[in-house]
């Protein structure tokens, strides 16, 4: 028996639409993945309960942010040659993007001058439109972001 109900279970269905519907198998519900398509084509497998936010920290944000902002020189003169996860991590979970760290690395409003965290780690600020970016200047990597504000 069928439970589709265009409008209702199914999208609605129009003539000139790539509109598409996939079986459920009750035999295979216990199946704890799905497919996801690579930037290469490929579909690989990812966890099913994986969120789209998740999907995209792990699997997209990385290589975007790296092919961005590694080798960028700052304001300062000095190259992102490293950048940590957290910074990643930050990226996606304060919605800021890769644009907006490059133009606070790039062309900030503000840098404050050398500061230590207290576990004493060199840090310098870049105070973007938008975002704020922390450097360490003796890794030359970026270490956080957040919102300027």
């Amino acid at each position: 028996r069928s439970e589709c109900e265009v409008g209702l279970t199914a999208p609605p269905f129009h003539p000139h639409c790539r509109t598409c519907t996939a079986p459920y198998y009750e035999h295979l519900s216990g199946i704890s993945t799905r497919a996801a398509r690579g930037k290469d084509g490929k579909t690989y497998q990812v966890p099913d309960n994986l969120t789209y936010k998740e999907w995209y920290r792990q699997y997209v944000l990385p290589d975007l942010a790296e092919s961005a902002i590694l080798g960028v020189q700052t304001k300062t003169g000095a190259t992102v040659k490293a950048i940590k996860p957290h910074f990643l991590d930050k990226l996606v979970e304060r919605g800021y993007t890769v644009d907006d760290a490059l133009d606070a690395l790039q062309s900030p409003l503000h840098i404050t001058d050398l500061k230590h965290s207290p576990g004493g780690e060199p840090s310098v600020q870049y105070i973007g439109k938008r975002v704020t970016v922390a450097y360490n200047p003796d890794t030359d990597t970026a270490v956080t972001g957040w919102s300027t504000g």
